[in-house]
Formats: C-alpha cells, sequence, structure tokens
C-alpha cells in the first residue's frame, strides 16, 4: 500500500518490522494515510476536504471502492476463503479480507478521481465518470512482472486471491502480490499459481536489432 502511494508522497522512512504488532502497524499506516490525503486533497485545491468527509471527491473515491469489493468478494468466495477474516483489518463484522487485498491497488481509484477532479466538478457530474472510468481501466491490458503475463487488470485482484490460497497452502514462501510493472526480461519467478491471462511472449530488450538476428545467434 505504501509503494501505491509513493506517486503523491515518498514512503515512510520508518520501515516495517517482522516484531511490529498488528495496532502497531495499523498506527503506522494511519499516521502515513493522514499525510497522503492531505496532500491529495491540497492538490485538488481543496484543502478543507477530509478523506472521511461529506465531499464530491470522497463520494465517488467510496463508491469506487465498493465497486472493486465485490470483485474481490467474487474471488474471496469462489476460493472458499472467508471474507470476514482478514489480516490488517480484525474485524469480522463487514468483509475484512477484502479490504486487506484491495489496499495494493487503492492507488488505481485514487488516480481516476485526482485526474478527473477540478473545482468547478459536482457529485453528479464526477461520480459517474468516474465509476466508466474505472470499467474502461479494469480492462485494459498490462504487463505483471511476478509471473511475467500480459492480461487484464482487473485479474491483478483474481491473482492476489490465487496468491493468498497458495501462501496458506503451504505452497508459496514468499507473498510477492501481483502488480503492473514494465515489461522485462529474465525468467520468471517459479509460482504454483498463474494469472488467467495469456502468455507475455517474446520480450524484445534489443527492439533495435531483427528479432531473427536474436534467435539464430
Amino acid at each position: 500500500k505504501f509503494n501505491s502511494m509513493a506517486w503523491l508522497i515518498v514512503p515512510p522512512a520508518k520501515k516495517l518490522s517482522r516484531t511490529m504488532t498488528i495496532q502497531e502497524l495499523r498506527n503506522h499506516e494511519a499516521l502515513h494515510s493522514q499525510r497522503y490525503w492531505s496532500a491529495y486533497f491540497k492538490k485538488l485545491g481543496h484543502s478543507a476536504f477530509m478523506r472521511r468527509g461529506k465531499n464530491p471527491a470522497s463520494n465517488a473515491l467510496n463508491a469506487m471502492s465498493k465497486f472493486l469489493i465485490g470483485i474481490f468478494l467474487r474471488w474471496i468466495h469462489y476460493h472458499h476463503l472467508s471474507p470476514f477474516h482478514g489480516f490488517l483489518h480484525e474485524t469480522t463484522d463487514y468483509p475484512a479480507l477484502a479490504f486487506d487485498l484491495i489496499e495494493p491497488y487503492r492507488a488505481i481509484i485514487d488516480n481516476i478521481v485526482f485526474d478527473l477532479s477540478d473545482t468547478h466538478t459536482n457529485e453528479d457530474d464526477l461520480l459517474p465518470r468516474a465509476i466508466e472510468t474505472l470499467k474502461t481501466k479494469l480492462h485494459e491490458k498490462i504487463f505483471c512482472p511476478q509471473t511475467k503475463q500480459i492480461a487484464s487488470r482487473q485479474e491483478l485482484f483474481h491473482g492476489i486471491v490465487l496468491l493468498l490460497r497458495s501462501y496458506l497452502l503451504g505452497e508459496t514462501r514468499r507473498f510477492a502480490i501481483p502488480i503492473e510493472g514494465t515489461m522485462n526480461g529474465g525468467r520468471p519467478q517459479k509460482n504454483p499459481w498463474r494469472l488467467y491471462g495469456r502468455q507475455a511472449g517474446i520480450t524484445r530488450i534489443y527492439p533495435s536489432i531483427p528479432q531473427k538476428k536474436l534467435i539464430s545467434s
């Protein structure tokens, strides 16, 4: 989540530690989020806005969050995980696991609202535009470095559920969250899970050299 916020503010200087309790981790995250939203609304030209307040930007962010939570719940239920047992969000009176898994991808909706908002945008205009933009972005093709695959952006949400299932079963030792990145060379990580996308195919690291020459050499 901290890395996804880096488009606006630098990650916290204090590194996360394995010895941190859940409460210490929550406090650490809350302080960073406070800085993030303060900078977010300031750059929008609405310094008085608050993330949990009633304003057009927050209303649009909440609506898109609920939209994505529905997608996460689909895959959580499909793979027989309990949506009410999370890790960072421990409470069981709402689907805590879905709120855990959405955190690394919140920048998607944050950027949409940021790009669409301006001083003259009201709620009636911003909300439908934001939802339609989100739908378009979810169907866009991205590259996932963790599996060396090209897939639609929404398949990352299925991917993190597949990763969690594999991690809980002891098949995967490292919880390497699938994210979108730039196409690069090298061998893919050895993962017992994969996104439901297609292979990325040949990676042209040296685009100026004809591919046939590379293969023959």
